[in-house]
C-alpha cells in the first residue's frame, strides 16, 4: 500500500467536529444566571397570583403571575436561600441553593394554608428537606432531594442506592436492593409517575430476588421523589415493607439544555427544552450506554469473573393547556446482559467454577398522565399506562466423568427460565380541599397482569431437561385497589390524617381491608412528634402462583393470599435551626399470612427467598415481626458543606410451620452510616466547585443457614446435583461478619459563559469489601468453600452541559 496518499474525511465529519472542539473549548468567563418556576398551593396543586418571591442575601424578588409563574434574572454566581410567601399561607425555603453555570435553575414552591394570620405571630419559614412531597404523608416518609442526594458518595445517581443513606435502609456494596427495617427488598414497591411498575434496575433478581446493579431512573431525569419507610398513607397499595414514589422532572420549557457525559463505564446524553414556548410545553430525553465489558478489561471494573452490559433510556414531554389540564408522556425502557467467565479446566475445584449463567432482560414503560384544575378546591389526576418485562435465563454446567477425575466434557443445560409480563394499569384519583383544615382524596387503581412463564430444571447433571415444567402459566389476572385519604389540621399544632385502602386479587378473590391513621403534633418550632399505623399487604411474583405438583399437574399455589403486615411507628424531630436537625423513630411491625413451605418440617419461608424459582407447595401460616429503632442527626447544606450520621438497631424474625422464631436473612442486627462533603467555590471569581463527598456505612453481616457437608457431598456423587443441601432446622443461625464501606466522589466544574465542563471520579466500595454470597462444594479438596461477591469501581467521567 502507497504511504503517500492522505486520509479524506467527508466535509460532514469535519464540521462535527470543529463543533464539537468549539463547545470543549468555550470560555469560562463569569454569566449572570436565572430561577424560574411556579407557585401552587400545596394540596390542591392550583397556581398561586401574586406570590412574593426573594433571594435572602440581595434585593432581588418579584411576584408570580397570572399563573403561577416567575422569573427571578440576574443573579450573580453564589449561595443563596430562595423564600415563597403569600397572605394566609406557611412560607418556604429553599436554602443553600447554588448558582453558578450556564443552566437556567428551575425551582417550584407548594404552600401550605396557615391557620394564623402573620399579623399574629412570627411565621418561621419551612424549609422545603423536612416534609415529603406528598402532603398528606407526616410519618414514615421522607423527600428524596434529587439536588441534596445526588451529592451523596455511593448514590451513582441511583436513586436506590441513594436512599441506602438513610436510616432503617440497609444494602449490599454488591448490588442496590433495599432491605426495609429488615424486610426483604422484594417486599418494597417501586412506582413512577404514580403507577406501580415492575423493579426498574438492571439486572433484575439475577442476582438475589429484588435486587439489581443499578436503576434504569437516574437523578439527571427525576425530580424530589418520595420513600416511604413505614405506614404508608392510604393511596399506596400493594407494598408490605415500604415505597419508591419516584416522579420524573418536566423539562425546560423556555431554554433548550443539553448534556453528554462520557466515562470509563460508558456513555450519557441528557437533553431538555421547550416544545412549544408560548404554550409552555416541554420534553426531556436521557439515554446511557455503558461498557462495562471494556473498563473491566482496563482494570477499572472488579465483579469477580462477571460481564455485564446495559443500556436505557428514559422521556418525558409535558403538555399543559389553558382550559383542559396538563398532559404529560412518559416512559422508560432498559436491556441488558449477564453472563459470567468460564473457568479453565485445570482450575475448576467445585460446581461453582464449571457453572455458566447467562441473562437477558428487557423492560418497557409508557404512560399518559392527565392533571385538571376543576376549580373550588378541586383537581382530578388520571393515568394509564403499560410495561413489558422479558426476563430469559440459562444455568449450564460442563459434563462430569465422576469415574475419571471430574474430566470435563461439553457444557449441558441443568435449568431454562423464560418469562413475559405485561401490565396494563388505569389510575385516576380526585382530590378535594374542603377548606384551609381539612382535604380528602378519593382514588383507584386497576392493573391486569398478563404472563407466559415456565421454567424447567433437570433432574441431574448431564441428563436432558425435562418434559415437565417446575412452573408454567399464560394467563392473566388483576388486582383492583381504592382509596380514600383524609388530611384534617385541627389546629396548628394538631395534624391528623386517616383513611383506608381495600384490594382485590382477582386470581384467587382475595380481599384485603386496610385502615391508615397518623397523627402530628408540633407544639412548636423546634418540636414535632408523630405516630402512625396502617395495615398493608403485597401479592407474590406470578411464578410463585403456578408452582406444579410434578405428579398431578395442578397449580399448588394459585390459592395463596396477600401477604399482610401490621406497622406502627412513632418519630421525633427536633429543629436545632434551619439547617440541623436530630430525628427518632421507633416501630413495631407484624406481619402475617407469609407465604411458608406447607410440609411442617420445612423452615423455608418467602420472606427469605433469593433463589429465581420456588419449587414447592406454600400455605399462609407463616407469621414475622420487626422491631428497633432509628437515629438520624442531618445537617443540611449550609455554608457550602452538609453531613449525616444515622443508626439502626433492630430485629427481623419470623415463623413457619414448627412454630419457632428464626432470623430472617436480613437481619444484620445493626448499621451505622456517617456521610459528608464539601463543596469550594475557586477560580478568579469564585465561578468553579470543587467538591468532595464521602460516606463509610458499618452494618452486621447478613443471616445465613449452615450447609450440610455430609449430605451435600451425597447429593453430588449420589444424585449428580450440583445445588448445596443445607441444615434447615438451624436456618439463618449464623451471620457472616460485619462490614465496613467507604465511597468517595471528587468532582470539579468549571462554569463558562455557553458552557460548562464537569471532571469526576466516584469511586463505589473504594476499599473493595466482599460480601460472602453463598456456599459451593469443593471435589478437589473435599470441603465446603464460601463464595464471595463483589462490585467495585472507580467510574471516572468527563461531563459537558450547555
Amino acid at each position: 500500500m502507497s504511504n503517500d496518499k492522505k486520509t479524506k474525511y467527508p466535509p460532514q465529519t469535519c464540521r462535527w467536529f470543529w463543533s464539537l472542539l468549539l463547545l470543549i473549548v468555550c470560555t469560562t468567563g463569569l454569566r449572570a444566571q436565572s430561577i424560574r418556576g411556579v407557585v401552587t398551593e400545596a394540596t390542591s396543586g392550583e397556581p398561586i397570583v401574586g406570590a412574593t418571591i426573594v433571594l435572602k442575601e440581595t434585593t432581588i424578588g418579584t411576584v408570580t403571575d397570572m399563573d403561577g409563574k416567575y422569573v427571578l434574572t440576574s443573579i450573580p454566581t453564589g449561595r443563596y436561600t430562595v423564600e415563597a410567601s403569600f397572605v394566609g399561607f406557611d412560607p418556604q425555603a429553599n436554602t443553600e441553593v447554588l448558582v453558578a453555570g450556564n443552566r437556567e435553575m428551575v425551582m417550584n414552591f407548594a404552600l401550605s394554608e396557615s391557620d394564623l394570620s402573620l399579623g399574629e405571630v412570627t411565621v418561621r419559614p419551612e424549609v422545603n428537606k423536612e416534609r415529603a412531597v406528598n402532603p398528606m404523608a407526616i410519618v414514615g416518609a421522607r423527600m428524596l432531594s434529587m439536588e441534596e442526594a445526588s451529592r451523596y458518595a455511593g448514590g451513582y445517581s441511583d436513586p436506590a442506592r441513594l436512599v441506602t443513606s438513610f436510616a432503617a435502609v440497609t444494602g449490599s456494596p454488591d448490588n442496590n436492593g433495599i432491605s426495609v427495617h429488615g424486610n426483604a427488598p422484594q417486599s418494597l414497591s417501586w412506582r413512577l409517575e404514580g403507577i406501580e411498575i415492575n423493579s426498574p434496575n438492571h439486572f433484575s433478581d439475577a442476582f438475589a430476588m429484588g435486587t439489581g446493579v443499578v436503576s434504569a431512573l437516574n437523578s439527571h431525569v427525576l425530580g424530589n421523589s418520595d420513600f416511604y419507610s413505614g405506614a404508608m398513607t392510604a393511596e399506596y397499595g400493594n407494598a408490605l415493607s415500604g415505597v419508591m414514589d419516584m416522579k420524573m422532572r418536566a423539562g425546560n420549557n423556555q431554554t433548550f439544555q443539553h448534556a453528554v457525559q462520557l466515562g470509563t463505564l460508558g456513555a450519557e446524553l441528557t437533553t431538555e427544552g421547550p416544545i412549544s414556548k408560548k404554550a409552555g410545553s416541554s420534553y426531556l430525553i436521557n439515554y446511557r450506554y455503558a461498557f462495562t465489558t471494556l473498563a473491566r478489561k482496563i482494570g477499572l471494573l472488579s465483579v469477580d469473573g462477571d460481564q455485564a452490559d446495559f443500556q436505557d433510556v428514559n422521556f418525558k414531554f409535558n403538555f399543559p393547556t389553558r382550559h383542559a389540564g396538563t398532559f404529560s408522556l412518559f416512559g422508560l425502557g432498559l436491556k441488558d446482559k449477564y453472563w459470567n467467565d468460564i473457568v479453565d479446566e485445570p482450575d475448576r475445584e467445585s460446581f461453582y467454577d464449571q457453572e455458566y449463567l447467562e441473562s437477558r432482560q428487557t423492560m418497557l414503560v409508557g404512560g399518559l398522565a392527565h392533571r385538571i384544575y376543576l376549580g373550588k378546591g378541586w383537581n382530578w389526576n388520571t393515568t394509564i399506562a403499560g410495561s413489558y418485562f422479558k426476563n430469559d435465563g440459562d444455568d449450564s454446567y460442563f459434563d462430569l466423568d465422576f469415574d475419571n477425575n471430574y474430566k470435563a466434557g461439553e457444557l449441558k443445560p441443568y435449568a431454562v427460565m423464560r418469562q413475559k409480563n405485561s401490565q396494563l394499569t388505569v389510575q385516576t384519583a380526585l382530590q378535594k380541599r374542603f377548606s384551609n383544615q381539612f382535604t380528602s382524596k378519593l382514588g383507584a387503581n386497576y392493573s391486569e397482569y398478563y404472563f407466559d412463564i415456565n421454567m424447567k430444571k433437570s433432574e441431574a447433571l448431564n441428563e436432558p431437561l425435562p418434559d415437565q415444567y417446575l412452573y408454567q402459566a399464560d394467563s392473566h389476572t388483576g388486582l383492583l385497589t381504592a382509596y380514600l385519604s383524609n388530611s384534617w389540621k385541627w389546629n396548628p399544632y394538631f395534624t391528623f390524617n386517616f383513611g383506608v385502602n381495600v384490594q382485590y386479587f382477582r386470581l384467587n378473590d382475595d380481599k384485603s381491608f386496610e385502615p391508615r391513621a397518623a397523627l402530628q403534633w408540633a407544639p412548636n418550632d423546634k418540636n414535632s412528634f408523630s405516630l402512625g399505623y396502617g395495615l398493608h399487604s403485597k401479592m407474590e411474583k406470578m411464578d410463585v402462583y403456578f408452582v406444579k405438583d410434578l405428579e398431578t399437574g395442578d397449580f399448588v399455589n394459585k390459592d395463596l393470599k396477600l401477604s399482610k403486615a401490621h406497622h406502627l411507628l412513632v418519630s421525633w424531630m427536633y429543629r436545632f435551626n434551619d439547617q440541623l436537625n436530630f430525628r427518632a423513630e421507633a416501630y413495631y411491625q407484624r406481619l402475617f399470612d407469609l407465604p411458608v413451605a406447607a410440609d411442617p418440617n420445612d423452615t423455608y419461608c418467602i420472606i427469605n427467598r433469593r433463589d429465581y424459582y420456588v419449587d414447592r407447595a406454600l400455605n399462609n401460616d407463616g407469621k414475622g415481626r420487626n422491631y428497633g429503632i432509628d437515629l438520624t442527626l442531618e445537617r443540611y447544606m449550609h455554608g457550602g458543606w452538609y453531613g449525616m450520621v444515622n443508626a439502626s438497631f433492630y430485629k427481623a424474625e419470623y415463623k413457619a410451620q414448627d412454630g419457632v422464631w428464626r432470623n430472617t436473612r436480613y437481619n444484620r442486627s445493626y448499621a451505622a452510616k456517617i456521610l459528608g462533603g464539601k463543596e469550594w467555590m475557586v477560580g478568579s471569581r469564585k465561578q468553579n466547585v470543587l467538591s468532595v463527598n464521602a460516606k463509610f456505612t458499618f452494618q452486621g453481616g447478613m443471616r445465613y443457614t449452615p450447609a450440610d457437608l455430609q449430605a451435600t457431598k451425597d447429593e453430588y456423587f449420589n444424585h449428580h446435583l450440583p445445588d448445596v443441601a443445607y441444615d434447615d432446622k438451624n436456618a439463618f443461625s449464623k451471620q457472616y461478619d460485619p462490614i465496613g464501606v467507604l465511597d468517595l466522589t471528587v468532582s470539579y466544574k468549571i462554569s463558562g459563559k455557553h458552557c460548562d465542563h464537569t471532571i469526576a471520579v466516584e469511586a463505589l466500595n473504594l476499599n473493595g469489601v466482599k460480601p460472602p454470597y453463598t456456599d459451593t462444594y469443593n471435589y478437589k479438596y473435599d470441603r465446603m468453600d464460601q463464595v464471595d461477591s463483589a462490585l467495585s469501581f472507580p467510574s471516572i467521567y468527563y461531563r459537558l452541559s450547555f
